[in-house]
């Protein structure tokens, strides 16, 4: 759940010292941990009657007592546990390798999102002054300036550049080898 959720992940490899933990993801005998993982970020979720905008999920800080660690579990839309951002995660190799492809696949619009929004940002169009001048506008006039902005993003290469990293990631996916060292 927290992989759905959460939409950062830290991952470290592990080194010898802690390598005798076994792999938390499948469980299995003889998968030692590689790797230790952690999904961070607040929890959201993709409301139903609207898939363009990803929405927080509420969390209620007023039972916590501050310190991160006696916080509860967060929940998702379906009423399951998130676990806490601080929860780390032993995995092995195979399975760090398809969970960092499943989180990346999962959360793909929210990476979306924020690189455009790091973008606008950078370019000046999110400056307080002219969001203000937006809110002014008709639905038609902001209509056309995002059409004037995706048209300099096509001319300049940046949505090609942003499917091709798609497409790539997509690809990475397909060709992953899934099942280990015995599954070729």
């Amino acid at each position: 759940m927290a992989l759905r959720a959460r939409p950062e992940i830290e991952s470290v490899e592990v080194y010898d010292d802690l390598a005798t933990e076994s792999c938390e993801a499948c469980g299995r005998s003889g998968h030692p941990a590689r790797f230790r993982v952690k999904f961070l970020g607040s929890p959201y979720f993709k409301k139903f009657h609207s898939d363009r905008f990803l929405e927080p999920v509420e969390v209620d800080t007023s039972s916590s007592s501050g310190d991160g660690e006696d916080a509860e579990e967060d929940e998702d839309e379906d009423g399951n546990l998130i676990l806490p951002e601080f929860k780390t995660w032993y995995a092995g190799a195979v399975c760090h390798a398809n969970a960092e492809t499943a989180h990346m696949l999962i959360h793909w619009k929210m990476s979306l999102l924020t690189y455009v929004t790091d973008e606008l940002e950078r370019s000046g169009y999110m400056a307080p002054s002219l969001l203000l001048e937006r809110q002014k506008m008709t639905p038609k006039k902001r209509h056309k300036q995002v059409d004037k902005i995706m048209a300099k993003w096509k001319d300049d290469g940046t949505v090609q550049q942003l499917w091709q990293v798609f497409q790539r990631n997509i690809e990475r996916a397909r060709n992953q080898n899934t099942r280990g060292w015995y599954g070729k």
